[in-house]
Formats: C-alpha cells, sequence, structure tokens
C-alpha cells in the first residue's frame, strides 16, 4: 500500500515536472517569434534609412537586405546574421559599378520593449571595384 501510494506520488510529480518544459517552450517560442519579427523591422527600418540617406557616389544606391538568423542570446539580447546587395553604385568616373554583396552581423539589446542595434559589423563579399586594387 505505501509502495502504491508513492508510486502515485512520484507519477504525478513526473507529469508535472515534464509538463512545465513543454509550457515554457510555447511561451518562449511566442516571445520569440514576436521578438523576431521586431528585429526584422528594425532591419527593414534601417536599409529605408540607408536607402534615402546617402549622395555622392551612394546617391542613388539601393541596398536589399536579408535576414538570414535570429538567435537569442537572452531575452533582451539577439544577434542577427543579414546578407545584402548593394547595386546602382557610381563609380568615380561617373559609371555604374557592378553588384556588390556581403554581409552584415548584428547584435541587437531590447530596452524598453524595442530592439536598438548594439553592434553593427559589415563585410564585403568582394572589394568595390571602383577603388581599384588593394594597397
Amino acid at each position: 500500500m505505501h509502495s502504491a501510494r508513492m508510486m502515485m506520488t512520484l507519477a504525478v510529480a513526473l507529469i508535472i515536472f515534464l509538463s512545465l518544459p513543454l509550457s515554457w517552450a510555447q511561451d518562449q517560442s511566442k516571445r520569440t517569434d514576436a521578438d523576431s519579427a521586431a528585429i526584422k523591422q528594425v532591419v527593414a527600418g534601417f536599409i529605408g534609412d540607408f536607402n534615402s540617406l546617402f549622395a555622392g557616389r551612394l546617391g542613388n544606391a539601393h541596398r536589399t537586405l536579408t535576414v538570414r538568423n535570429v538567435r537569442f542570446l537572452s531575452p533582451e539580447i539577439a544577434s542577427v546574421d543579414i546578407n545584402y546587395e548593394l547595386t546602382r553604385v557610381k563609380a568615380p568616373d561617373g559609371s555604374t559599378t557592378p553588384p556588390r554583396e556581403g554581409f552584415y552581423d548584428w547584435t541587437l539589446v531590447k530596452q524598453n520593449g524595442h530592439w536598438l542595434i548594439a553592434i553593427l559589423h559589415e563585410s564585403n563579399i568582394a572589394p568595390d571595384p571602383a577603388l581599384g586594387p588593394p594597397r
């Protein structure tokens, strides 16, 4: 009798214990989905500003961004990998350079409910042909 009661108590405790991570994971998924969407809005805002801000060689330039990955390092810190293509850049002679590709690695922090870019690292996959060979 004592053994059956103990087994029943353990079974109930095990069921409760095992259901907690599932509930947490579902809540975490909802939160990260909303945060991922908010982060993608930050990316869209950034590129919208870029495409309307620059003059000179970049006056007619257009940059297209594609978010490859969003990783949450904590509920308030995210790492974002982004590919970009830059088109319609003018060379010093006035001709249009070929499209260039590159990538961004961003770290965003959530402050007061808003995602902000804390670190932005940009890398070109190939050097800008208009600048000539490296010195």
